[in-house]
């Protein structure tokens, strides 16, 4: 039976090793505890043998007290550096056979760096330690010693219910209050008064980040985590609070949006594709359960084993931490609304979660929830996602100011005042901050993530400005005769197109919903764009010096977008996406002549950003066909010529390690795509007949570009005007965000 090893030094705190041996005996047992003081027989090789038990065990503790890097051998030698070393040889072992190794600190040792360690032993630095301290704490972390690895011998068991960290807090709060009682008293009789402690704001700095609003605070206070680059990788960092150090976590790349465990032992994350755990004791990383949908939007970790995650259309899902299937707990409208960010009431049968416009990111206020599928209630109006202190204050975020006001969880409702705890937030569309059960806050500082439309030459260099820095710039697109802009743009909340017309600046369209994705016509006449109502999104056409009615090109069935306009100005290409978010195809629409929408590629894989040729035989589009999205091109045949287009016609391939958001240029003799890293790639294409021989890409320029290392091909932050220059939504403050920052002791009632 797969058992728990103990690495140690004899004469490094050999008292600290015979009592976390016997604690673990008395959990798992001696057979499946093994320690090499009686363990090795007889005349056999040891290091045959400590490989062989090591290789059979399924986690390995390192105990590590004051003196394990520096002992030494009769001969002054270090034993670290002896490759004959019982300790370096099980640990190498361990680390060769990738089983679990746990640092565990005794006797207030601290953990060694890569300096102190042999080569074979470096990667140990990275594996997340515990420390057991003597008594009165040994109980406490011995404990936790043994929770941890009981996650690590049965990953699939059921998840242990643990006292209610709210509990918890209340008994300690009542030990608290008796000895700040007993000291009021004391200090009565000496004619003294009570003060509260101040309250102190520090700033972490991170390294850069394409999402710097994900990161959480570890429930006990001690860490925080955070998604940041490594590298050209995302991934999760962890730092405790009390280092200046932070270490990525290994399988945690393309990590989103975490969240902790109640216990602060192990970290939930979102990718891609699923919703997964890392445990801090194994270090390794493993699936909870497999999503699809758009991004992420929070989760929640109860005591008893259950997470709360949001998943678009479904609604605020559940799921055993240990894994499973996961169900849905509240039900949303897929056209309106999304819920997002679902956080537990101490109750753990209640949690707040925020409802935000699933195009527009409009924040529609907080609601509480119940897993028994009560109707909700709400408690705030247009407000970000929010999160309960352990004394009772509601934190949210709004117009870029963090707020707070007491909530009566068994009344589910706000009372008092509000009051701010800080201005100048980053205000992200997503997770705004983030508590601890000791009371201590996080929160990002608001940095200014202004953008600017630049134009850049072929070499990246700048060569002009359009209008002032905007925060909220998206889609640009370059009319054809290159004298005005359409861009995207959000004020007061409503986001609208606007149009540049040399240095004037004017709202184009003036829903009540997002107007977004605006495409000029060849004659520069009218634009189409979409219109986000309760129904859906749809497409409309308005003329472009904002006479006559809103024209409807397409009726709901998910989400429309339109992507390009035939050169003859007879046909609208559009993608229409699923209601969930999950699947797209390119879609045409007949301009002239009547006629309903027809699908041009629509397979099991997704196709967007389809865009036509300057002479209209050809569409250069995105697919992740091949598993990763790449740029291809197809000829284009108009529906009169009744040559369906079913995913099995002749196609090129343009990019060729990823690629996004083509555009041709306007001879047609290149095409122009954004690759993973970035950068301005250019396709040289040669066209004999109905034969088309893409060359090889080459890069142009690393640009600056708003999402620019998105690879999903979405939108396309970018256009190139008719003279060849290129239009790009360029954001100004790229690199480390702005630091995060730490409050203890907020109290506002000591302010009065």
């Amino acid at each position: 039976m797969p058992g728990i090893f103990i690495s140690y030094r004899r004469s490094d705190n050999p008292d600290a090793v015979g009592r976390i041996y016997d604690r673990l005996v008395s959990e798992f047992g001696k057979a499946r505890v093994f320690k090499d003081v009686d363990s090795i027989p007889l005349g056999q090789d040891f290091r045959g043998h400590l490989n062989d038990v090591v290789g059979a065990c399924s986690a390995v503790l390192a105990v590590i007290g004051p003196r394990w890097t520096d002992a030494r051998n009769a001969a002054g030698q270090r034993r670290l550096d002896d490759i004959d070393d019982f300790v370096r040889i099980e640990l190498e072992a361990a680390l060769a056979r990738n089983v679990p190794v746990v640092p565990v600190l005794v006797g207030h040792a601290t953990m060694p760096g890569t300096a102190d360690l042999p080569v074979s032993l470096a990667s140990m630095v990275y594996r997340q330690a515990i420390e057991v301290r003597p008594d009165p704490d040994f109980h406490h972390d011995s404990t936790r010693l043994v929770a941890a690895l009981r996650r690590i011998l049965d990953p699939n068991a059921p998840e242990v219910a643990l006292p209610s960290r709210w509990r918890t807090w209340m008994t300690a709060l009542a030990a608290i209050m008796f000895v700040s009682g007993l000291g009021l008293a004391i200090a009565s009789w000496y004619g003294l008064r009570s003060r509260p402690l101040p309250e102190i704001r520090t700033e972490i700095s991170t390294p850069e980040a394409d999402r710097p609003q994900d990161f959480a605070l570890s429930p006990d206070g001690r860490h925080i985590a955070f998604a940041a680059k490594d590298g050209e990788i995302t991934r999760l960092w962890l730092r405790p609070l009390d280092s200046e150090v932070a270490r990525p976590l290994p399988g945690s790349e393309g990590a989103m949006d975490p969240f902790w465990s109640p216990d602060s032992m192990a970290i939930a994350f979102f990718t891609a594709d699923a919703l997964k755990r890392f445990d801090l004791v194994s270090g390794l990383a493993r699936q909870v359960v497999a999503r699809r949908g758009s991004g992420a939007g929070g989760g929640s970790w109860s005591d008893d084993g259950v997470i709360l995650f949001s998943k678009f259309p479904d609604g605020i899902m559940q799921v055993p931490a240990a894994g499973g299937e996961a169900r849905p707990v509240t039900r949303q409208s897929v056209s309106t609304e999304r819920h997002v960010g679902p956080y537990f009431l101490p109750d753990g049968r209640r949690f707040i979660y925020s409802v935000v416009g699933n195009l527009t990111g409009e924040l529609g206020g907080i609601y509480i929830g119940s897993m028994d599928g009560g109707a909700p209630v709400k408690l705030v109006d247009a407000a970000n996602r929010g999160k309960l202190l352990p004394s009772g204050w509601l934190v949210w975020e709004k117009n870029g100011t963090l707020l707070a006001q007491r909530l009566d969880v068994d009344k589910s409702s706000l009372v008092g005042d509000v009051v701010t705890i800080a201005d100048r937030t980053a205000g992200f569309a997503g997770n705004s901050a983030s508590v601890a059960n000791t009371g201590l806050i996080a929160f990002r500082r608001g940095g200014g993530s202004l953008r600017q439309l630049q134009w850049l030459d072929r070499s990246g260099a700048v060569v002009g400005t359009i209008g002032n820095p905007d925060s909220s710039y998206g889609d640009p697109r370059v009319s054809p005769d290159g004298r005005r802009i359409a861009v995207d743009r959000t004020v007061q909340g409503n986001t609208d197109i606007w149009l540049f017309d040399g240095p004037r600046l004017s709202r184009f369209t003036s829903g009540e919903g997002a107007e977004v994705w605006g495409v000029w016509l060849p004659d520069g006449r009218s634009l189409a764009f979409t219109s986000a109502s309760a129904a859906g999104a749809d497409i409309f056409r308005k003329s472009a010096d904002g006479s006559g009615a809103e024209t409807r090109l397409t009726e709901s069935g998910g989400y429309n977008a339109p992507v390009s306009i035939s050169p003859d100005g007879r046909y609208l290409l559009y993608e229409r996406t699923d209601q969930a978010f999950e699947d797209s195809g390119l879609i045409l629409h007949p301009l002239e002549g009547g006629g309903g929408s027809s699908p041009w590629l629509q397979t099991k894989f997704k196709e967007s950003m389809g865009v036509f040729s300057p002479d209209g035989r050809w569409i250069a589009y995105c697919s992740n066909a091949g598993g990763s999205m790449e740029v291809y091109v197809r000829p284009f045949y108009p529906p009169t010529q009744g040559v369906a287009t079913d995913g099995r016609e002749a196609q090129w391939q343009v990019s060729a390690a990823g690629g996004s958001s083509p555009t041709w240029r306007s001879d047609g003799r290149e095409i122009y795509f954004i690759s993973p890293k970035g950068e301005m790639m250019a396709t040289p294409v040669s066209v004999a007949g109905r034969n088309l021989s893409p060359g090889t890409p080459v890069r142009l320029f690393e640009s600056r570009m708003v999402g620019g290392r998105d690879n999903s091909c979405s939108f396309r932050e970018y256009d190139v005007a008719p003279d060849g220059r290129f239009l790009v939504n360029t954001e100004l403050n790229v690199g480390a965000p702005a630091p995060i920052v730490l409050i203890q002791n907020w109290n506002p009632e000591a302010k009065h």
